[in-house]
C-alpha cells in the first residue's frame, strides 16, 4: 500500500504526451510526407489516450482493493513545499502549510 495521486499514478504508467518528436520530425515536411506525418501522430495520440484511459480505470480498481492510497491535500503540499525554494508553486505550498500551522520540513 503506497499514497499517491491519479495523476502522478497515470503519468508513470503512461508518460508524458508524445508531441516533441512530432514537431522536430515535420520541420521542412510538405504535401504528402507532411499529411502522412500528421495521419501517423493522430494515431499515436489516439493510443496514448487509449493507454491513459486504461491506466485510470487500474488505479480506480487498484484504489477500490486498497492497494493504493490516494493522497490528500495537504500530503500534496507537503510534497510540494519540499521543492526548491526559488520555484513559485513550493513558496506558494510553503505559506499554505505555515498559515495551517502544518510543519512540511523534514
Amino acid at each position: 500500500m503506497f499514497y499517491i495521486s491519479e495523476v502522478d499514478y497515470v503519468a508513470q504508467v503512461v508518460g508524458p504526451v508524445p508531441t516533441a518528436s512530432f514537431i522536430r520530425a515535420t520541420a521542412g515536411m510538405s504535401g504528402i510526407a507532411l499529411k502522412r506525418a500528421q495521419t501517423r501522430h493522430r494515431d499515436v495520440l489516439t493510443e496514448w489516450q487509449h493507454q491513459r484511459d486504461a491506466a485510470r480505470d487500474k488505479y480506480v480498481r487498484l484504489v477500490e482493493i486498497g492497494e493504493i492510497v490516494v493522497t490528500t491535500h495537504t500530503q500534496q503540499l507537503i510534497r510540494t513545499a519540499r521543492g526548491h525554494p526559488d520555484n513559485t508553486s513550493t513558496q506558494a505550498a510553503r505559506r499554505l502549510l505555515d498559515k495551517r500551522l502544518i510543519s512540511w520540513e523534514v
